[in-house]
């Protein structure tokens, strides 16, 4: 699906959908390190965040469109990647992907929607948000397991067809967590961007995997063996140490340059008491 003549802006929307996702959790780190709470506010967090929701649809546009293309098109070789992304060995990935997104969105929204005035709002129930969100990683562990070779040399793989009720059962366990914390995204409009914001990196990330390896290892060329991918500790060492790279170079950066221009800031004070004087001459009565 290389040639795909959206895969340049659907790319591209991804990469501004994850920074501005990066930079919300940056913004919330260093609010706290720094106690900038008087000037990183929570308009700033709901602001990004609304711009988050509207990237967050342009990215399900695209992606819809990019395998609805490759599912009617039906070239052979295509239709190898599309299948083992829905239905294949790399569907865990895809769906996870795709309930991150979802996720993300129904938590950025909810800030947004207008409280009903005859339904309450659930209480928040941390033991029911602690069960659920711990049997929702014991699945992921569980799937993601059954993606090593080790696993199938132990004979610790699971039988035939239990891989999409595993799917949906985790689906339903995320579902439940994101009800039980529904109050706590509503009322703390930061703590719920920031965790909207780690599902979008993580979204983000599933979905590079997804664009490189499924089609890496079926080759368009006829005779060519399918390959299978799994990630070598080498190859998650060098991913932790990049992370680790960028927060470094991201600190260091942080400790040599003012993270918020202060000359900015004077201007606007001395600034907005003139305008409000000047929008006040302009109203009826004075």
């Amino acid at each position: 699906m290389w040639h795909s003549t959206i895969f340049g802006p659907y790319f591209v929307i991804g990469a501004i959908y994850s920074g501005i996702a990066t930079i919300l959790i940056a913004m919330a780190v260093i609010r706290k390190a720094f106690r900038l709470e008087a000037y990183l506010k929570p308009l700033h967090f709901r602001y990004l965040g609304m711009l988050l929701i509207a990237f967050n649809a342009l990215w399900f546009y695209f992606t819809f469109a990019e395998y609805l293309t490759t599912g009617y098109g039906s070239v052979p070789h295509e239709l190898r990647v599309l299948n083992a992304k829905l239905s294949g060995e790399y569907q865990a990935v895809f769906w996870g992907m795709v309930l991150s997104m979802a996720v993300a969105f129904v938590i950025l929204l909810l800030p947004h929607l207008p409280a009903p005035r005859r339904v309450r709002l659930p209480a928040f129930r941390p033991r029911l948000a602690l069960a659920t969100g711990s049997a929702a990683l014991a699945v992921i562990l569980v799937m993601v397991s059954q993606a090593t070779p080790v696993s199938a040399q132990l004979g610790l793989t699971l039988a035939s067809g239990v891989s999409r009720p595993l799917s949906w059962l985790l689906a339903v366990l995320v579902a439940l967590f994101a009800f039980c914390l529904l109050p706590v995204f509503r009322r703390n409009i930061i703590a719920g961007t920031v965790i909207a914001a780690f599902l979008v990196d993580l979204g983000m990330w599933l979905e590079r995997f997804t664009i490189v390896v499924p089609t890496e290892t079926r080759p368009m060329l006829e005779g060519y063996v399918i390959g299978i991918y799994h990630p070598t500790a080498t190859e998650w060492i060098l991913t932790a140490a990049s992370f680790a790279g960028f927060a470094l170079l991201y600190v260091i950066f942080v400790k040599l340059f003012p993270i918020i221009s202060i000359w900015e800031v004077q201007e606007a004070e001395e600034v907005i008491p003139q305008m409000v004087e000047k929008v006040r001459g302009y109203l009826p009565g004075t």
